[in-house]
């Protein structure tokens, strides 16, 4: 082989060498990136014992979610008892939660993505690390994903989360503590009920529940009634001007342990639709349907056997 060809073959070689580095890096210049920069970690070690509070903002509006305590499980929302299935439901997504792929650099796709300054949800985890912030946006093209970027910065990422229907997109009501009871059902002994039609008390035997001084009780009915007390939730709370706070008592429920000691002692409102409930030790004033108080405060024909 002459030198005159040897020297065309190595220059053919180097031309396609360079165009295939053209091609590689345009092409890689086109595809999805990968999280760099303050976005990475940002997801790293959110849990209840890291997080101290977690606060989200957007266009004046404010929901904060404060750890009380060294405990884990009690937070409260702007000032409301959290409710603790909610919260704990948040960072189990969070610890599933990463930053996936970079979908966008120019400004001009933030409002189309919800992250722009003005529609985007900043939420800002107070962490025994510091402080970090993300702008959530939309939900993305796939099931349980998010457009993210970090304030300040043009990136937008895909991250694998449900955050906005999880975390940014909940309002305070969602965020609260809606049980009115939590009872421990083996502990009672006996339970006594007043209503419009009269005043009862059931007793727990060894063996099944009686209606004092008039019998055996139904085991399905009084089942009912404890599979309430077990959990009773609310639906919503009373807010100002509500027409149900004005309406008069309807029943009250006292339930007493081995040693007569109260473990729960609750008030239910009138209505045909929602009644007010308050708990004995707590502030809030809940709204519960009509059908959850016939449950929990049944007539004592109700609740008789073979009634």
């Amino acid at each position: 082989m002459s030198a005159n060809t040897l020297n065309k073959l190595i220059g053919a070689v180097v031309v396609v060498f360079l165009l295939w580095g053209g091609v590689t890096l345009l092409s890689g210049h086109n595809a999805p990136g990968h999280p760099e920069g303050a976005i990475i970690g940002v997801f790293q070690d959110l849990t209840p014992a890291s997080v101290k509070a977690v606060r989200m903002s957007r266009n004046g509006d404010t929901i904060a979610l404060v750890r009380q305590g060294a405990g884990r499980d009690r937070w409260t929302v702007n000032g409301w008892t959290a409710d603790s299935s909610t919260v704990a439901g948040m960072f189990s997504m969070l610890g599933d939660a990463s930053v996936g792929d970079l979908v966008a650099s120019n400004p001009a796709n933030h409002e189309r993505m919800g992250v722009s300054d003005d529609k985007a949800w900043k939420v800002t985890f107070d962490t025994d690390h510091g402080d970090r912030s993300l702008l959530v946006g939309d939900v993305g093209p796939r099931y349980g994903t998010t457009y993210v970027r970090v304030p300040g910065q043009d990136d937008v990422y895909l991250a694998e989360g449900d955050l906005r229907t999880r975390m940014a997109g909940r309002d305070v009501t969602e965020w609260r503590n809606k049980r009115v009871a939590h009872v421990d059902t083996a502990s009672v002994r006996r339970i006594e009920v007043a209503g419009a039609k009269g005043s009862y008390a059931l007793i727990r035997g060894d063996s099944a529940w009686s209606v004092e001084g008039a019998g055996k009780a139904g085991s399905s009915e009084v089942g009912s009634l404890l599979s309430q007390l077990s959990d009773l939730r609310a639906d919503a709370f009373l807010t100002k001007g509500d027409s149900v706070a004005s309406l008069p008592e309807l029943a009250s429920v006292t339930v007493l342990g081995a040693s007569a000691d109260t473990l729960a002692a609750l008030r239910f409102g009138g209505g045909s639709g929602d009644h007010w409930a308050r708990a004995r030790g707590d502030s809030v004033t809940y709204k519960v349907p009509g059908w959850r108080v016939d449950q929990v405060a049944p007539p004592k024909s109700a609740v008789r056997a073979g009634s």
